[in-house]
């Protein structure tokens, strides 16, 4: 088991929406998750921009869901880019006032609570590990990537990182707490004996699991993946990063450079224009439009 603390935290996943009404208050979106987890002890932090209003659990194996009321959320899937009990996160609108969380992992046991602006986790399981990508060691290992630009600690994140990422959880405001469940143990195997393998990227495969939401270090993992010929791996990662972040600069260009490389040419510049909207600098809108440009013309 894995037995050093993790700390995940990315934030700003959608901008708050909605309209104030007389009758009702206005819905809140999912602005902030923290995970942190250590010694097969696990917390995760849900934020909303208002208070939430209602609690309802259900489990079955494996999985775990939630009802929350007086929120709301875009459909979103969240899938644990590194080791841990909860591996992917779910949420699904459930009308003007709900949302349902689905938990999906190998814990063995979860509680939630209403907090002051969210939704406490706590949970028991031993982290299961992420997927590696690896090729044989007999197999030239490909040339890393040029490095990307200075980035910011973080990305659509909070500007720092608690130290005690525990501490970011507020304490408990009711005991509006769901029941413990009990989920059948049994995590698969992930590894395969009498295999040597070479972790392809391993450099931008690191940087993912310190920042497992930190978007440019997906990206550039994303990148590359795609120079090694990984295309799969890569489009998922560019998607995955296109689903938090429309219009995200290297994972747009990347995956239209995919995408027009597979003849999907309309696909492909509509893909460059996202990314010269969105670029953060006039070389790289330049370098945007010209590729959307050349697809035009050709």
């Amino acid at each position: 088991m894995n037995r050093s603390a993790s700390s995940i935290v990315f934030a700003s996943l959608l901008a708050a929406a909605g309209s104030v009404c007389a009758a009702a208050p206005a819905s809140a979106e999912l602005i902030d998750a923290r995970v942190h987890q250590q010694d097969g002890q696990g917390t995760l932090w849900l934020a909303f921009d208002t208070q939430p209003g209602g609690l309802e659990m259900d489990s079955s194996l494996n999985t775990q869901r939630l009802l929350v009321t007086g929120v709301s959320s875009a459909d979103r899937r969240i899938e644990i880019a590194v080791p841990s009990a909860i591996s992917v996160i779910e949420l699904n609108p459930t009308g003007e006032d709900g949302v349902e969380i689905i938990l999906s992992g190998m814990f063995e046991t979860v509680q939630a609570e209403i907090r002051q602006g969210g939704i406490a986790i706590l949970y028991q399981g031993d982290p299961v590990p992420g997927p590696v990508v690896t090729r044989r060691s007999a197999q030239p290992r490909p040339a890393e990537p040029a490095q990307a630009e200075p980035q910011p600690e973080s990305s659509d994140e909070p500007d720092s990182v608690p130290a005690n990422p525990s501490a970011a959880v507020p304490a408990p405001r009711e005991s509006n707490s769901g029941e413990a469940d009990q989920a059948r143990p049994g995590p698969a195997d992930l590894t395969q004996s009498g295999q040597t393998d070479t972790v392809i990227c391993g450099e931008t495969e690191a940087a993912v699991a310190e920042s497992p939401w930190d978007l440019d270090a997906l990206a550039s993992h994303a990148d590359c993946l795609a120079e090694a010929g990984l295309t799969a791996q890569a489009v998922g990662l560019y998607e995955r990063v296109l689903a938090f972040e429309p219009g995200h600069f290297s994972a747009a260009m990347g995956l239209g450079q995919i995408r027009r490389s597979n003849g999907s040419n309309e696909v492909a510049r509509q893909l460059f224009l996202d990314a010269a909207d969105n670029a953060r600098t006039d070389s790289e809108a330049l370098q945007a439009r010209s590729a959307a440009r050349a697809l035009e013309e050709g």
